[in-house]
């Protein structure tokens, strides 16, 4: 574990709390058109896989690149995700922390369609599970309720945050378009033990963020926390 990790692992493992882990954002592309940035990209993961597993996290978040510039080829980009992602389910194969895709990225950015997404994570055969994005999902246009329902048997975690169809805003739930009964209603079909994450805008009011805990509550009244994989998942 490198030394920055250690201090942290150190203050974690000594609280009673449960963590998940997201892997690096900022100036990361696991598809970039720079072989070196991709290895970057997949060094980073990786280390993220090990603190994970440290801290006895319950799943890693993992973004599977983006397609910045209409020159570039989506299909070259989601084979290059592909390559990593099976690169990295090798790695994780001593660790077994559930690696969670993360639908990302807006209709011009993302990598996938709904149905891309949806068949890419069908095509690792339970090896690795899905993070809806509610916002991101709805940025793209995506039908939620049918995301929901077609990604069931993999899903185990949802960021919720908030737009109006336009930008990546990530406002508090209820201050955009997202029609999140219909969420709601989708998610309470799926499974009993979704993990799920306020994932509002940096500076966000603590206020609102309970405010958004408070709606989660009543939106889900069972208590939620990721399921342990079943055999194979994570490895």
């Amino acid at each position: 574990m490198q030394s920055a990790h250690a201090g942290v692992w150190r203050l974690l493992s000594g609280l009673p709390l449960q963590y998940s882990v997201h892997t690096p954002v900022w100036d990361i592309n696991l598809t970039s058109e720079n072989a070196q940035a991709r290895q970057a990209a997949i060094d980073a993961y990786r280390s993220s896989i090990v603190f994970a597993a440290a801290v006895h996290a319950e799943h890693v978040v993992i973004h599977p690149g983006f397609c910045y510039a209409s020159v570039f080829r989506k299909e070259t980009a989601r084979k290059r995700a592909a390559q990593a992602i099976e690169e990295l389910c090798r790695f994780n194969a001593p660790y077994r922390v559930p690696l969670l895709v993360e639908n990302v990225g807006t209709a011009k950015t993302s990598i996938f369609t709904q149905e891309e997404y949806i068949g890419f994570i069908e095509g690792f055969g339970g090896r690795i599970g899905s993070l809806l994005d509610v916002g991101h999902a709805h940025l793209c246009g995506w039908d939620l309720p049918q995301t929901i329902g077609r990604l069931n048997p993999y899903l185990f975690a949802v960021h919720f945050h908030d737009n109006n169809g336009d930008e990546d805003f990530h406002l508090p739930i209820g201050e955009g378009s997202i029609p999140w009964p219909s969420v709601y209603r989708s998610l309470r079909e799926c499974r009993p033990e979704l993990r799920l994450v306020l994932e509002y805008e940096i500076g966000t009011p603590m206020k609102k963020l309970i405010e958004g805990s408070a709606l989660l509550a009543r939106a889900f009244p069972n208590e939620f926390g990721l399921p342990r994989p079943a055999s194979g998942f994570g490895s």
